[in-house]
């Protein structure tokens, strides 16, 4: 049997499943009942108007509540592999299963709440759920409020593909404050997932796609004889992918995704490009540059950070946004005519 089908059976996928369906179903059934009775009513000219109202209000909820969870539901149950979110829409079993073949798992927060996070080299595992760190672009963690008080506290993990794709996974407990800090410390100073801006999946709606990742994804799968062979070589190296993923995000977007980054990190000093404040700003941390460049005569950007081959950045749109991933070996701010105006050699 596959690593990720035991895994799916431990999770409890089918049972989960069923039970979604079913919550569906006794909806179903209430608008059923509140519509036979309606028409037995209607055939026999019973009852007043005020139990009419009333079976009317019930029949009206029902059919309301069954059109709210129809396309949840429908899209829950589509997706084969529930612990591999985000992989899953993706790849299938035999694929993911390469993807996981090898990895060992260390805890590296311990929430003590019948949960932990681990780790390998290129998954984290948070509670039941896999998350590929170059697949994913983005998390963020929450608790799940719910209009429906079931008893049950959960919590809510937040995911944003490569692929641009935003999804929402529940966890066994809720999270205390400390534990998300803690979580967040750890995920941004490994570097691999760039962001917790997922708080946009509150103003796309579940399971829809940010449109720039998705359009970038998609130009760096063409180059591939297929998707498949496109997604699992970025499972082993999806870096590129996302540096420039950030460079196509609006202003705003960029500015969140860096804040994230630099959390982790200590800043050692600012200095001014070229010594003036209207070319903009080099942020040296302790781990890593980021680049403000504001001056439209600044046309390029260039550096090499280690174990990297050196990158050109050509600068079309100000203030120009860019950070780095390690502390640069070297770096170049070019103008119109190629001239160094400022850099690090």
């Amino acid at each position: 049997m596959r690593k990720i089908s035991k895994e799916e059976l431990r999770h409890g996928t089918w049972f989960r499943k069923m039970m979604v369906v079913t919550v569906f179903l006794f909806i179903a059934m209430i608008a059923a009942g509140a519509a036979m009775q309606m028409a037995e009513w209607a055939l026999s000219g019973g009852n007043g108007l005020a139990a009419w109202l009333v079976v009317f209000g019930i029949f009206a909820a029902a059919v309301a509540g069954c059109k709210a969870y129809w396309k949840p539901m429908v899209r829950y149950c589509r997706r084969k592999y529930l612990t591999v979110p985000v992989v899953s829409g993706l790849l299938d079993g035999k694929e993911i299963d390469r993807l996981l073949d090898g990895e060992v798992f260390e805890t590296v927060v311990d929430l003590d709440r019948n949960w932990d996070v681990k780790e390998s080299a290129n998954w984290f595992r948070v509670a039941d759920y896999y998350i590929s760190k170059q697949l994913t672009m983005g998390m963020q963690l929450g608790n799940n409020v719910g209009v429906v008080n079931t008893g049950r506290e959960t919590g809510e993990l937040s995911l944003l593909g490569i692929d641009g794709t935003f999804l929402k996974v529940t966890l066994p407990t809720m999270i205390p404050r400390s534990g998300v800090e803690q979580i967040y410390h750890y995920i941004r100073s490994e570097g691999s997932i760039r962001t917790n801006w997922v708080w946009k999946i509150f103003e796309c709606g579940e399971e829809t796609r940010h449109p720039v990742l998705q359009r970038v994804f998609e130009e760096e799968c063409r180059k591939f004889p297929s998707k498949t062979e496109a997604v699992l070589a970025l499972g082993a190296d999806a870096e590129e992918l996302k540096e420039r993923e950030i460079a196509a995000l609006s202003y705003e977007e960029k500015e969140d995704v860096y804040r994230f980054q630099k959390e982790a990190m200590k800043l050692v000093r600012t200095v001014k490009i070229g010594n003036s404040k209207k070319n903009g700003f080099v942020e040296q941390y302790d781990r890593a540059y980021a680049f403000e460049i504001c001056s439209k005569a600044l046309k390029a950007l260039i550096v090499k950070e280690p174990g990297k081959k050196e990158r050109k950045f050509e600068i079309e749109d100000w203030p120009f946004l860019y950070m780095t991933q390690r502390v640069p070996e070297w770096y170049e701010i070019l103008d119109e005519q190629g001239n160094v105006v400022f850099g690090k050699k």
